[in-house]
């Protein structure tokens, strides 16, 4: 989540600053250190220069520019104390503000510092002469001024802009000493001039910049991505617009949202651009909306609802009510509810379709209850909840018997891992008439993370709970102990037999290519499917990777797999069993990284087969997708999907990550289609093979992968490693970064080894008093007897053969 929201951050400030000039970043230029040098180093100035102040300055002229710098204000001051009275200049121009600039002027102001004049002595500057009138900032012909930030105190009016000028203004603060006409003037446009003026953020003072009385009729000087705040103590404040929707922003979450129920498609993603607040949020049936697929991205940033809540008519106390019929995912940050709601009593009231991913869920203290499913799927992956009401229940499954849902139980999987806790109770339960006989169950499957509540109720098959009340509660997938060979006896006994090994692909896989390459041969389907393992049918088609620097790039064609398809459903049928694909890239023997391009539309088709499983392997890796996976995988595909195999470098990671892994191979598994990541297999799992050498002292029982997130805490996956083979295995419910360590306590511990015993003979002693060994004695008698029985038994069966044959 900080990643996403560190991302999310640059991309607000990158929509900033993409159409400041170049010349706000231009190197070189010089420091002054007093007003004479900066008008001198002005007017010197090559295009493109920096100059900045040394110390605080005073200007007894106006300063005036004609060509494109930078002015770093450092944190300094520039005071104005002379006149502005209105002499005209070579160009026939007046001279009417601190700064004034003409045709060819291009100034960026930066460095957070301050403009204002001498309020004691100002003369001319504040004068009754109509050009002598307070000008902070006069721009004029095509000149462009942009403001990145700093204090501009004018007179009466701090920015003044004609001809075909244009004026940006990114941050600052704006403030005037006088009004005229009963208004404030900070920001002006020259009577019928085509000159603009675009205020992205700052705050103005006595002055509205949406609706600016200094023209008729009032002009909105605000940039389309921001809106205007306040006023708070007469100050009003332009910030960015907290949602975006479809390239246009928006004042509030619900309003973007708004939008997408009422668009012609129906289909959209909402962007959270930053932290914000805003009431509860609804998908009413009532109000249109049904068939709607709403993404709402909270960009790693923190949506708090606050009053007035929503919810059905009477029941007005959700954060999120979201009708049936619709699907929503909700991912990327985080949802708190504010301390000060006195209506959300529940975070999310859900009847539709609804997936949660990689988020924070927190209750205020009027908040019991975080999730309630009454009807639909849902689907929670790497979600937190906590809340601070004293009964808090964190997930609330209930099988409403009613009209309108009774015809389909609500369903709720969590896949979390150890890094997600949810605190609160569960609850999965019928209400209504009948409750106590429902047959159709909500049911609630879990397969991992940290809980406050005992789950064991609720866990999915194959799955453990550990811990206690008081340390928590962990859900981990259940993995065998391994079979441990026992040592055998010196003479005798029997051996403990060593498990079969896991057979070993036949690819020696390495780890990508982004691009797209061209196929240099027509693939074929293999002719003879073959049954797995499993049962399952196996139809294999291969296609040749092209390598470039090490990655290999593959595209598997339409026609190519649907043909495949096709024939395992078909053998599949034939044979009452379950249709596999196997997907081979050839020609990357030399590739340490692999991308291979999948048609979805035919992966479709085999996900509607009971069973079905799809398996790409190349000399990078192998990596096989169960029939859920594969269901989860299409829903989620656009045109194309595009499997990536790749090792990740030290310098890739962040530092708690780099720690964490300590110089181990660490690879990461991708999943993307139309440019969206897909990491959500609901409860199917991927099993992938990597190539891996033990290193010295190491043994086949200690190699394990572990999930690596993003804070650098680990998950261990089930692994296996074939020591024959050199292949490490292990088995995934979602894809992310994975490192191949290693774990001693894993390793048995070697058998003791005892030394035999030697005992001494055991003697007699004779009548003259020799000793003899008795044992001795004892054996070689032993096996005297046994020679002669052998003999005599040899005797009598060879008699009765020769009676038998008639000799």
């Amino acid at each position: 989540m900080k990643k996403n929201r560190w991302i999310a951050a640059l991309l607000a400030l990158a929509m900033l600053l993409a159409m400041v000039p170049a010349a706000a970043f231009a190197e070189g230029g010089s420091m002054v250190t007093s007003g004479e040098e900066l008008l001198a180093a002005v007017d010197g100035a090559q295009n493109g220069a920096t100059i900045t102040l040394a110390n605080d300055i005073t200007l007894s002229r106006t300063l005036v520019v004609k060509k494109a710098i930078t002015l770093d204000m450092n944190g300094k001051t520039i005071t104005y104390d002379g006149d502005v009275d209105g002499d005209v200049d070579e160009n026939n121009q007046y001279d009417a503000g601190l700064i004034d600039l003409y045709s060819g002027a291009d100034l960026t102001i930066t460095g957070n510092g301050t403009i204002t004049y001498n309020k004691d002595e100002n003369g001319g500057y504040m004068g009754e002469d109509s050009n002598s009138t307070g000008y902070c900032l006069r721009a004029g012909g095509d000149a462009k001024l942009t403001i990145l930030n700093g204090t501009f105190d004018a007179g009466l009016t701090c920015v003044q802009a004609g001809d075909t000028a244009v004026v940006n203004i990114y941050d600052g603060y704006f403030r005037a000493d006088a009004s005229w006409g009963d208004k404030y003037w900070l920001l002006n446009l020259i009577d019928n001039s085509a000159a603009q003026i675009n205020v992205y953020t700052g705050r103005f003072e006595n002055f509205d910049p949406s609706a600016s009385q200094t023209e008729n009729p009032e002009k909105d000087f605000v940039a389309n991505s921001s809106m205007v705040e306040g006023p708070a103590d007469n100050i009003y404040s332009v910030v960015l617009c907290p949602a975006q929707y479809d390239g246009k922003y928006y004042p509030t979450l619900a309003d973007a949202v708004a939008d997408v129920v009422a668009s012609d498609s129906k289909i959209g993603t909402v962007t959270l651009l930053k932290d914000s607040q805003g009431g509860g949020i609804g998908l009413f049936n009532s109000k249109g909306a049904v068939g709607v697929d709403l993404t709402i991205d909270l960009g790693g940033y923190t949506y708090t609802c606050t009053d007035p809540s929503v919810g059905s008519v009477g029941t007005e106390s959700q954060g999120f009510h979201l009708e049936k019929g619709n699907k929503v995912t909700v991912k990327n940050g985080a949802i708190a509810v504010s301390e000060a709601s006195t209506g959300t009593k529940m975070l999310f009231q859900n009847y539709c379709d609804l997936t949660l991913q990689d988020l924070s869920l927190t209750g205020a203290a009027v908040t019991q209850y975080i999730i309630s499913c009454n009807y639909g799927d849902t689907t929670l992956t790497n979600v937190s909840i906590g809340g601070t009401h004293p009964q808090l229940v964190a997930l609330d499954v209930m099988h409403w018997l009613n009209e309108s849902y009774k015809d389909k139980a609500p369903t709720v999987t969590v896949n979390n891992t150890e890094a997600n806790t949810i605190n609160g109770a569960m609850d999965v339960y019928c209400y209504g008439t009948g409750a106590d006989s429902c047959t159709q169950k909500p049911t609630l499957s879990i397969t991992g993370g940290k809980f406050s509540a005992d789950p064991s109720s609720y866990v999915a098959e194959g799955y453990v709970v550990s811990g206690s009340d008081s340390e928590g509660y962990v859900v981990t997938k259940y993995v065998a102990p391994t079979p441990v060979p026992t040592q055998a006896p010196e003479q005798g006994g029997s051996t403990t037999p060593v498990p079969t090994a896991v057979p070993a692909p036949t690819a020696t896989p390495k780890p990508l290519a982004t691009a797209r390459p061209v196929a240099t041969a027509t693939p074929v389907p293999s002719e003879a499917p073959v049954v797995n393992e499993a049962g399952a049918v196996v139809v294999s088609t291969t296609t040749e990777a092209q390598v470039t620097e090490s990655a290999a790039a593959a595209v598997v064609e339409k026609d190519q797999l649907a043909e495949a398809v096709a024939e395992a459903v078909a053998e599949a049928q034939k044979a009452g069993a379950a249709p596999a694909v196997r997907v081979e890239v050839t020609a990357a023997e030399d590739a340490a990284s692999v991308a291979v391009t999948l048609p979805s539309e035919a992966l479709t088709e085999l996900a509607k087969e009971e069973g079905a499983t799809l398996v790409v392997t190349s000399d990078v890796a192998e990596v096989s997708f169960d029939s859920v996976a594969l269901s989860a995988i299409v829903e989620q595909a656009k045109e194309e999907i595009i499997l990536k195999v790749e090792p990740v470098q030290e310098s890739a990671l962040s530092e708690a990550q780099a720690q964490t892994a300590n110089g181990q191979p660490i690879f990461e598994l991708t999943l993307q289609s139309g440019g969206e990541v897909i990491s959500d297999f609901k409860t199917g799992n991927a099993t992938i093979k990597i190539p891996y050498t033990l290193a010295e002292g190491q043994q086949a029982e200690g190699v394990v992968v572990w999930y690596l997130d993003e804070d650098g805490n680990t998950t261990p996956c089930e692994t296996s490693y074939d020591e024959a083979a050199g292949m490490v295995t292990f088995v995934t419910p979602h894809f992310s970064k994975y490192v191949i360590g290693y774990d001693e306590t894993l390793v048995p511990a070697a058998p003791e080894v005892s030394e035999p015993v030697t005992q001494p003979p055991v003697e007699e002693t004779t009548a003259d008093g020799a000793k003899l060994p008795v044992l001795p004695i004892a054996i070689g008698c032993v096996a005297v007897v046994l020679v002669v029985l052998v003999v005599v038994l040899r005797k009598l069966f060879a008699g009765k053969n020769d009676e038998s044959r008639g000799y």
